[in-house]
């Protein structure tokens, strides 16, 4: 008897026949060829599998016993994984009664038919999330980036034996699951291009990712889409509050309707889903502009399109574009350590280049000027032309906030620090300033621009600007500003610095204008090259985010030797967003410092405002 193909997928709890019953649904609609199977474990209630019989799908039980030694050493090294239940997925590889199988997620809809998936070679299946042209990615245990969620493959024996093999011996210190036990057994697969399919087939809704919003900013369709996954983190049938990310929230209210829709349909004994309980959460994203001024191939450009500048301290001086790589990392380190809300951190550089050898680019999304800046403005060494245009930064949140590079977020901050999500509003402060910008440098006259643009005003004073700090926004509020003065704005624009440009404080006064800002609570401390050691103690004892401006070529402030221990000390420890396997020259320094006093027999000085510290201190 020829063996048959068919589409299976998996229940190992009677909470998850919610979405059991929406797949199936859904993919009833495409009008596939083949059957569709529910894989069931055998504590599945009966209760349920009468809801199985009712719309009509077929299952048959697996058999996990031959997991069980893997269980057991999960949890003797202690690898238990919260999704450890869908290891029982493994089985799947067993089920020989079948010739061909499409394994589909429960917490999935298919939209098109995907009969065409018995043709391709198995183990084809999407990059994890997305493929990279939409978030790039690289799987922390090796190269590979398969999705367990949807792939293709064929049972047998030696297959599943191998499989089972493999899970006595995966290395111990990871938690383990079917998607990275998985990975790990395809760790070539991303050099097997002709196993990767479109992101279409299998497209991540949920997460902090964006990747959804990310597909639609780069011209995907949502029509396009054939398969949605919505990676369901709450049992059914949510009569908690269950919170949803803005980006993605009307999807999963559509995703619940259907659910509900089924329900009713079928006159299933199943409380709907509670739909009123589900409320808004908020992804929201930093973005980071930088630039190295020791990278060959940016110093190349910069020497071939300076010459026809008028050079002054404002387009051309070092210390515009002097990089700070040591105290960068202390840039990642605060954030991780006071703002661990933030979703994604953006990266914006000129070039890959420009990316720093010890940031993990697994963690931070790098995105280089050509991404998001109009061709025709390429290459600019003006920072005013980078912000003018972060609304095209693709799969950015609705909520985000733009800090440059010589920021730290000194003290514990909180979204609500930058956000009020009831009234919609950006919480920053205004200033009115009565200074006339002739008698300043280019940075004043360019927020008289900024004001005379948003009020229809010429060279108004007083006028408004705002203080160099962390800056919260609205993307489609930053968006619609753009269009509505969009001409003005592409006009301003030069390769370097200039004062007819504008800058993202233009964004910041709409949302004024637009009774889209109130007032913010932080304090911010500000610190300029001739800052001294009274100066940075008294700063840093009163801030909640700290500004360090580099406004001087001859003097730089990064090498003050009261500012560098006070920063060693406060944030010492090591960030997600640093690779593992670099030689880290602050704790080096720290190592040289602990050798001199220790030979000339110095006492360890001792930090009263900030702790123990970790290295030896000159106050």
């Amino acid at each position: 008897m020829m063996k048959e193909n068919a589409y299976v997928t998996l229940l190992t709890t009677d909470n998850y026949i919610y979405y059991i019953i929406g797949l199936y649904e859904s993919w009833l609609k495409t009008k596939s060829k083949y059957k569709f199977y529910c894989a069931i474990t055998d504590n599945i209630s009966k209760q349920t599998l009468q809801i199985l019989d009712t719309i009509g799908m077929p299952y048959f039980y697996i058999d996990i016993e031959p997991l069980q030694p893997f269980i057991k050493r999960s949890q003797k090294l202690g690898m238990v994984n919260k999704y450890q239940q869908a290891s029982n997925k493994l089985a799947l590889f067993g089920c020989t009664q079948f010739n061909k199988c499409v394994y589909l997620d429960s917490d999935m809809l298919v939209f098109h038919n995907i009969d065409d998936l018995f043709d391709k070679p198995d183990f084809s299946s999407v990059e994890d999330c997305a493929p990279v042209k939409f978030r790039p990615y690289k799987y922390s245990l090796g190269e590979s980036a398969f999705c367990a969620g949807m792939f293709v493959f064929s049972p047998s024996e030696k297959l599943y034996n191998e499989l089972l093999t493999l899970t006595m011996t995966l290395p111990s210190g990871i938690k383990w699951n079917d998607q990275n036990i998985l990975a790990y057994y395809l760790r070539n697969w991303m050099a097997k291009k002709e196993l990767h399919l479109p992101c279409e087939y299998e497209l991540n809704i949920a997460g902090r990712e964006n990747v959804y919003n990310t597909y639609l900013d780069l011209g995907g369709k949502d029509k396009d889409i054939k398969i949605k996954h919505y990676v369901t983190y709450k049992n059914a049938p949510f009569k908690e509050v269950y919170y949803m990310r803005d980006s993605v929230y009307d999807e999963y209210i559509k995703y619940y309707n259907f659910i509900n829709s089924v329900i009713h349909k079928y006159k299933l004994r199943l409380e709907p889903v509670h739909i009123e309980n589900i409320k808004q959460s908020y992804n929201i994203d930093l973005v980071v502009p930088y630039v190295d001024n020791t990278d060959p191939k940016w110093i190349e450009l910069f020497n071939k399109y300076n010459k026809t500048v008028i050079k002054t301290a404002q387009t051309t001086a070092t210390m515009r574009f002097r990089s700070q790589d040591d105290f960068f990392r202390y840039f990642f380190r605060a954030i991780e350590k006071n703002m661990p809300w933030i979703s994604n951190i953006y990266l914006l550089v000129m070039s890959k280049s420009q990316v720093p050898s010890w940031l993990d680019t697994t963690k931070v999304r790098v995105v280089t000027h050509e991404q998001f800046i109009p061709k025709k403005y390429l290459p600019t060494f003006n920072s005013s032309v980078i912000e003018l245009f972060l609304h095209n930064i693709p799969g950015l949140a609705e909520h985000f906030i733009y800090v440059n590079d010589d920021f730290y977020a000194w003290e514990k901050m909180k979204p609500e620090n930058f956000f009020d999500f009831k009234t919609n509003q950006c919480l920053f402060n205004i200033i009115t300033e009565t200074k006339n910008p002739a008698t300043g440098h280019d940075w004043w006259q360019m927020c008289q621009n900024n004001h005379d643009l948003i009020y229809n005003t010429t060279k108004a004073i007083p006028y408004y600007r705002l203080d160099h700090e962390f800056r919260p926004y609205l993307r489609s509020e930053w968006k619609r500003c753009y269009l509505e003065n969009e001409t003005k704005i592409n006009n301003s624009l030069s390769q370097f610095r200039s004062s007819k440009n504008y800058t993202c404080y233009l964004y910041s006064l709409y949302l004024k204008k637009n009774k889209k800002q109130a007032n913010s609570i932080l304090k911010l401390g500000y610190l300029a090259s001739n800052a001294n050691k009274t100066d940075i103690t008294k700063v840093l004892a009163e801030t909640d985010m700290l500004c360090i401006n580099d406004t001087a070529d001859e003097n730089n402030i990064y090498q003050n030797k009261t500012l560098r221990q006070y920063f060693k000390v406060k944030f010492s420890k090591k960030s997600e967003f640093e690779l593992t396997n670099y030689t880290d020259p602050i704790e080096v320094e720290c190592e040289v410092e602990r050798a001199i006093m220790q030979k000339i027999n110095t006492k360890k000085a001792t930090v009263t405002a900030y702790g123990q510290p970790d290295c030896y201190l000159y106050f």
